[in-house]
């Protein structure tokens, strides 16, 4: 399409992708609602999870290791209640976590196609967009799992947002 005052083709982009922990609602800003989203990563013994509020800028990342990986899950879901959660495509095919997210009452959950990506470079990644040399002041720089979580989400903004998460 062209505009109205011009001939012929021209050129457009996506300037921002809506999503669910992405919205930024004027109402639950007024009731002063956080609208977390949430990246997954599990393994044997460790659960990792990064969570941010694109209305707020607040972001935390955490690691834990425990026998109860499911309960600890659920455990952390019920007190964000997080409106979008990120996996890896490995885990989203996870027929056992999938049905335990799915549980969650209005979370929505999305495979991230590029987590790889990011997560191959978590430390530079996570230390370039903190504009840090080292991880160390943030308790992180041995945790690989909450690193790949933190540089997946920061990924995820990146292109759901084109770019407009300075403010994390």
């Amino acid at each position: 399409l062209s505009p109205p005052n011009k001939k012929g083709l021209f050129e457009s982009e996506v300037v921002r992708v809506l999503t669910p922990g992405t919205l930024v609602d004027e109402k639950m800003l007024e009731k002063k609602e956080n609208n977390y989203i949430i990246s997954v990563l599990t393994n044997d013994t460790t659960l990792a999870f990064t969570v941010a509020d694109v209305s707020t800028g607040y972001f935390a990342v955490s690691q834990i290791e425990t026998d109860d990986k499911e309960k600890t899950l659920q455990d952390e879901l019920a007190k964000l209640q997080p409106s979008e959660c990120i996996l890896p495509d490995a885990l989203y095919n996870d027929s056992d976590l999938l049905k335990m997210l799915t549980a969650q009452t209005g979370l929505n959950i999305f495979p991230f196609s590029s987590w790889e990506v990011y997560a191959h470079d978590a430390k530079k990644i996570v230390k370039k967009h903190f504009g840090v040399t080292t991880l160390e002041s943030f308790g992180v720089k041995d945790r690989h799992a909450a690193l790949q979580t933190a540089a997946a989400l920061l990924g995820y903004l990146k292109e759901t947002q084109k770019g407009n998460n300075s403010h994390i």
